[in-house]
């Protein structure tokens, strides 16, 4: 990648609040990437989305997509990603972005596949309309020459084809969009557990005052208390003991007159 000259950069500089990074790059004959990179790296504005996209293109996954995606799909999975992470409010574990990553690249495949069909179906109509005009030369089926019919059967096999490569996309794409589908729930369930958990690690007094009005709550919490009552004074106990050494020695309790009131 060549270097941003001084001009670009100071237009940049200049035009970043006026202008998005799309006209910024169309207007300097620049990437997307380069520009994006330099907003961050000097932090010209402020943009969550962009500066997740930063970090990405900075890990080695990003050096193994790109062997993996085409240009086009790329840019989807920074969309995607950077739409993830925004919604998830950068609070992602290693193991949830794991399972975006297989999300967003499931979600390409179910496009490869839709891709796939929809050029299959054109082929169909391609070939069906090449075989029809050419039967419309005969007046009848049977003035055809045997080297005729086979051109018109060789077009029906290539139509037979890819009507069942066609059908086979379907199949897959059921199977990828019911994968897909059951990640997304399992990313959601995970944080939806873990949000819980946070959640009611900041329960506030009025709210445990409510759950204690229940009177299984209540007599939960009195089983606690009371066993940590009991902890608390058998501790209490050990430590109140002299201690006797290896070599029969006595000395004070970590507890006594002269450490209880210790600073």
């Amino acid at each position: 990648m060549a270097e941003m000259t001084k001009y670009q950069k100071d237009f940049i500089t200049n035009n970043v609040d006026k202008m998005s990074v799309r006209q910024l790059a169309k207007r300097l004959k620049l990437g997307m990437k380069n520009i994006e990179d330099f907003i961050v790296e000097n932090s010209l504005i402020e943009d969550e989305t962009i500066e997740i996209k930063h970090k990405l293109r900075r890990t080695k996954t990003w050096d193994h997509l790109q062997d993996e995606l085409s240009p086009n799909e790329l840019e989807f999975f920074e969309e995607k990603y950077s739409q993830y992470i925004s919604q998830f409010k950068d609070d992602v574990l290693v193991t949830e972005e794991t399972q975006i990553f297989i999300l967003i690249k499931l979600e390409i495949m179910m496009h490869r596949n839709s891709k796939g069909k929809k050029n299959a179906s054109s082929e169909i109509s391609r070939i069906i309309n090449i075989r029809d005009k050419f039967i419309a030369k005969f007046a009848d089926y049977a003035d055809m020459e045997p080297k005729d019919r086979d051109y018109v059967l060789q077009l029906d096999t290539q139509i037979q084809a890819q009507k069942t490569a066609e059908a086979a996309r379907s199949g897959e794409f059921i199977k990828l969009e019911e994968k897909h589908q059951a990640l997304l729930k399992d990313l959601k369930a995970t944080r939806d557990q873990r949000v819980s958990r946070v959640e009611s690690s900041r329960e506030s007094f009025i709210g445990i005052i409510k759950k204690l009005q229940s009177d299984d709550e209540r007599e939960a919490t009195g089983r606690h208390m009371e066993l940590m009552k009991k902890v608390s004074d058998r501790e209490k106990n050990r430590l109140g003991r002299a201690h006797t050494f290896v070599d029969g020695n006595e000395d004070l309790p970590i507890l006594n007159a002269e450490t209880i009131n210790a600073e």
